[in-house]
């Protein structure tokens, strides 16, 4: 019981710290991030896609897939598909629009606006997330589960989801990866068609 009191303290403190007690809010549109992206030479057809493509769930990877090793690697940007603070089903546009009920910050999020509106061009913006001052900055970390190509952020959040947007083509980070065990998937799938016959 102290442990939850003292978890929902911290919650709170942080929200006062942050926010001066005010909900924060994002400080742009999506008018505004759609014209900056155009501005800064972003693809039409790059801001189409990312209005469509939804992030995936991923949920029962665990069941099948076992940790392999760590190493630190480029990420092909398309090749991420979803982060671990939010719902899936969701577009990576929207996710950079702070939809309700979802686990990030307006003020990260901001902060990730303003990096891309202060960026001198394009190149340059990319440039910094294969900087290693990407990762001191703040952690950012990858889990890469080897079968389907996938890559899930599970810390950096918040760039990776404006790594997406601006259609950055590599993120350089710490990458768990997950080796496919076909005999673990075979048992999931047996014992998934033997649930869902009930």
């Amino acid at each position: 019981m102290i442990m939850i009191l003292r978890i929902i303290f911290k919650i709170v403190f942080y929200y006062l710290k942050v926010s001066g007690g005010k909900e924060m809010r994002l400080n742009y549109s999506s008018e505004e991030l759609e014209r900056l992206l155009l501005d800064k030479g972003v693809n039409k057809s790059h801001i189409k896609k990312i209005k469509n493509e939804k992030t995936l769930d991923l949920s029962e990877f665990s069941i099948y897939y076992e940790l392999q090793d760590e190493t630190l690697e480029y990420i092909p940007v398309n090749c991420i598909k979803t982060t671990s603070r939010v719902e899936h089903d969701i577009s990576w546009f929207d996710l950079a629009l702070l939809p309700e009920g979802i686990n990030l910050s307006a003020d990260r999020l901001n902060r990730c606006m303003d990096h891309f509106k202060k960026s001198t061009s394009l190149a340059t913006y990319y440039n910094f997330f294969v900087d290693d001052l990407c990762r001191q900055v703040d952690p950012i970390g990858f889990e890469y589960y080897d079968k389907d190509n996938i890559y899930s952020a599970s810390t950096g959040n918040h760039r990776t989801i404006f790594a997406r947007v601006t259609g950055a083509p590599y993120i350089r980070a710490k990458t768990v990866k997950f080796k496919f065990n076909q005999d673990r998937y075979n048992d999931f799938i047996k014992l998934k068609g033997t649930y869902n016959t009930f």
